[in-house]
Formats: structure tokens, C-alpha cells, sequence
């Protein structure tokens, strides 16, 4: 399952108040309860924070050499 399947998939996800589902890359309890897909979606979103953090240090990295 590629990463615009899985976005879609957790799409449909809602929590108890109907809201929108959304994947933390702190990850949670029910995230393992979806088994392989929720530690793929996981995986996604810490993946992609752990890029967001580097483009940030890059961008603001004034070091000289």
C-alpha cells in the first residue's frame, strides 16, 4: 500500500465524536489496534515529521566553514 492509499484509507476513520482521525508521530493505542496499517500510517507520519525537522534545522543553520 502506497502513502496516497493509506492517507485515503485512514480518511475514512473518525473517532467517537465523528471527527477526523489523526495520526500522530507520537502514535497511540488504537493505531495499534489497526495492526499493520496503523503501524504503516504511523510510520508515514513520523517519517515525514522527521524530514519537516530537517528542512527546519537546514533552513535556519547559519554555521560557517
Amino acid at each position: 500500500m502506497n502513502n496516497e492509499e493509506l492517507e485515503q484509507f485512514l480518511a475514512g476513520f473518525t473517532d467517537s465524536n465523528g471527527e477526523p482521525f489523526e495520526v500522530s508521530a507520537e502514535g497511540s493505542l488504537g493505531l495499534l489496534a489497526l495492526g499493520d496499517l496503523g503501524l504503516a500510517a504511523w510510520r508515514m507520519v513520523r517519517t515525514r515529521e522527521a524530514q519537516e525537522q530537517k528542512t527546519d534545522t537546514t533552513e535556519t543553520d547559519t554555521t560557517y566553514a
